[in-house]
């Protein structure tokens, strides 16, 4: 919760309302109310969706870069956003080839990718993107595919769970 989503608007004002894009301030309004509960009765989930959705922008970039390191990528920085559209690049660093979607990473080779909370079309800019939603295109990593990577990476759901103590959710 420490990093959780804001903005200048928000901060502002006294009072306002959580609103704006699609599920992008569902982790800000799950937190909020989870702190509201005197009891701090944890914040159940039901799908892995709504689950990453609980992330801020750098918690769910960090969190990409921890499956990909786990999965056998070097990865020199977990947060982006100093070259424009990359915000992740990790290199192959073991002696075999590794699988991204259905491409396979030869050692040696460095790859990009943009993460973004929601994103509507693939920066094609990027080798890879990642974001919450599903699109439909090949270059794409979406929660589905985020949840088969995290479950080969036990380190990372540790980390996972540590960070999300205050959300219920029986999948990960």
């Amino acid at each position: 919760m420490s990093s959780i989503k804001s903005n200048s608007f928000l901060g502002r004002g006294t009072f306002r309302e959580i609103s704006g894009r699609e599920k992008s301030y569902n982790g800000n309004i799950r937190a909020i109310e989870f702190l509201s509960d005197k009891k701090f009765k944890r914040i159940k989930v039901d799908s892995f969706e709504d689950f990453l959705c609980c992330l801020s922008s750098l918690e769910f970039e960090t969190l990409v870069a921890k499956i990909f390191e786990e999965g056998g990528f070097f990865v020199p920085a977990y947060k982006g956003g100093f070259i424009k559209d990359f915000d992740l690049i990790i290199k192959n660093i073991q002696t075999n080839s590794i699988p991204i979607l259905n491409e396979n990473v030869l050692p040696g080779k460095t790859v990009t990718i943009q993460v973004k909370l929601s994103m509507n079309q693939v920066d094609k800019i990027c080798d890879f993107s990642v974001s919450i939603g599903n699109l439909n295109n090949p270059k794409h990593i979406g929660s589905y595919e985020l949840e088969s990577m995290l479950a080969k990476c036990e380190k990372t759901k540790i980390w996972l769970k540590q960070l999300l103590y205050w959300v219920e959710f029986n999948g990960v």
